[in-house]
């Protein structure tokens, strides 16, 4: 449900009750327990999240800053001189 990963909500839940072995599941009641999360524990979920990253002093930084980048762009070398 969070870390969908690419995922439909369906293999999401499959794979969440696999991990925690949960024999007697159906997507019916996945769905109903989904719609009785409150908003706020979002809020409370990336509040604790970022405490916890901030806490961690176990990194490099450059100039003073953590840097963290993501690239997912593809280049093609050209295959001359």
């Amino acid at each position: 449900m969070i870390n969908k990963n690419g995922l439909t909500q369906t293999l999401e839940a499959y794979n969440f009750t696999n991990e925690l072995k949960i024999d007697n599941f159906t997507r019916q009641a996945f769905y109903q327990g989904r719609m009785k999360l409150k908003p706020e524990i979002f809020k409370i979920m990336n509040k604790k999240f970022l405490e916890d990253f901030y806490k961690n002093e176990n990194f490099k930084t450059f100039k003073k800053y953590k840097l963290l980048a993501i690239d997912g762009s593809l280049t093609d070398l050209p295959n001359n001189k």
